[in-house]
């Protein structure tokens, strides 16, 4: 147990084995104005009856937080809490967990099996020293479960803000369970990404997407009976995410996402291979990807470009499947929706007067406009309709990223134009790629 303010690091340890019947932390306690370093750390098989499976901090208010820094070669496994954090805990604190060799796998709690926050900050990134740029692996939150909230668990307030993080295999997992990746509420906000300004910069190879949310799951089963957001749920929070993958995630509903009456922007984002079931009352969890508002809420603002959506599927009561409706956004007076230079290989549905077939979009494409969807490359061939297929004019003001393999927008092709110059969907092809149909089908790597 740490009680600040104190400044400690750990190094070259094994926390193992502890046991928080009566008190929270079952490996780690940090209470107070406390600062500690893990490095080269691993804390495993710890319980508490309470909350803080692995680590629990607290600090002592809003405006004198703790602060636990997980550098590299830092692993947090198989701990449990009871109620909160099977991983970690933190209220009051900033976390902040280095983007290369961090894993967090194998964690239980009934809310935030790898993390749970409130009124705390996440940062994912250049924590610790720089490393070469080729050699950075991300960060992992893994196989971690809970009944709501299987990866990460965000309440009042509370922040993720990640570069190069991926959550795998999470789940939530018992009853009407949601969030099986991300469970966020009451104001969070959520941020995923790869590009980010920082003298320290650490990120994965250009050509290993390391912003994943990939094989959660909410609910009973894949897809089950009950359960909404395999990859995220959220209620009331903000969501952000560019150059990330949302990929072979499963829920009973909106197995990407679904998140109520709240910002929700996609940018530069992969939505692929996700699986939910079929039935026919629950309209809104009925899509990859839903945006709806409950009666009462504030003014709201959905904003998808650059995106691709393809091979998700609906599962039949007989097991067999059929294309899922990609994406449903409700528009009435009190929201505001732009959907710009996406490609979709799927229906979409929408509400209102709101216009599916916006700027630049293509809609129900076929799987040879991607290079090769077998291996999850969705990537546009030079030979379909994805490339130079949209002028600055359209979309320039949206852009903020680069695309998920950090190949910059809107690089003009010796190909005849099909709109302008910037390419349709998730992917931008650099103008290095020959015209030769062998290398636009992707035998290149």
């Amino acid at each position: 147990m740490l009680a600040g303010p104190q400044s400690v690091s750990l190094r070259n340890l094994l926390i193992q084995d502890g046991y928080g019947q009566a008190v929270d932390g079952g490996g780690i306690h940090i209470y107070g104005r406390a600062s500690v370093v893990l490095e080269n750390v691993q804390v495993d098989h710890n319980y508490t009856f309470s909350i803080g499976g692995g680590i629990y901090i607290n600090g002592s208010g809003s405006t004198a937080p703790a602060t636990v820094e997980l550098h590299r070669n830092v692993t947090i496994s198989n701990n449990r809490a009871e109620f909160t954090g099977g991983g970690i805990y933190g209220r009051h604190a900033n976390i902040r967990i280095r983007a290369d060799l961090t894993d967090i796998v194998g964690n239980l709690a009934g809310f935030g099996g790898g993390i749970g926050v409130e009124q705390a900050t996440i940062t994912v990134g250049a924590v610790g020293q720089p490393v070469p740029y080729q050699n950075a692996t991300g960060a992992k939150i893994r196989n971690n479960r809970a009944v709501q909230g299987g990866g990460v668990w965000l309440i009042n307030h509370a922040t993720l803000d990640a570069r190069e993080l991926s959550l795998e295999g999470n789940i939530a997992t018992a009853g009407n369970s949601s969030g099986g990746g991300i469970y966020a509420d009451s104001n969070a906000f959520v941020r995923m990404a790869r590009d980010y300004p920082d003298a320290n910069v650490v990120s994965c190879p250009a050509d290993q997407n390391c912003s994943r949310i990939v094989g959660n799951r909410a609910g009973n089963g894949c897809p089950g009976t009950n359960g909404h957001g395999g990859g995220a749920y959220f209620d009331g929070a903000n969501g952000f995410f560019y150059q990330t993958m949302f990929l072979e995630n499963c829920a009973y509903g909106s197995p990407a996402l679904n998140t109520w009456g709240a910002m929700l922007v996609l940018e530069g984002v992969v939505v692929a291979k996700n699986r939910l079931a079929s039935r026919g009352s629950d309209q809104t969890g009925r899509r990859v990807v839903s945006h709806a508002s409950r009666s009462g809420n504030p003014i709201s603002f959905s904003d998808i470009r650059f995106s691709t959506f393809a091979d998700n599927v609906e599962v039949q009561s007989d097991g067999s499947v059929s294309p899922a409706m990609a994406v449903q956004l409700i528009n009435d007076s009190s929201w505001s929706h732009e959907l710009v230079a996406s490609a979709f290989a799927e229906p979409v549905s929408v509400s209102g007067s709101f216009d599916a077939y916006g700027p630049c979009n293509r809609i129900q494409l076929q799987s040879g406009n991607f290079v090769n969807p077998a291996a999850n490359d969705y990537r546009p061939t030079l030979a379909g309709f994805l490339v130079d297929a949209c002028s600055e004019a359209s979309i320039s003001h949206f852009i903020q990223y680069t695309d998920p393999r950090k190949v910059a927008r809107c690089q003009d092709h010796s190909r005849p134009d099909q709109g302008g110059k910037c390419d349709v969907g998730a992917y931008e092809l650099p103008t290095d790629i020959p015209a030769d149909r062998i290398f636009a089908h992707g035998f290149e790597n």
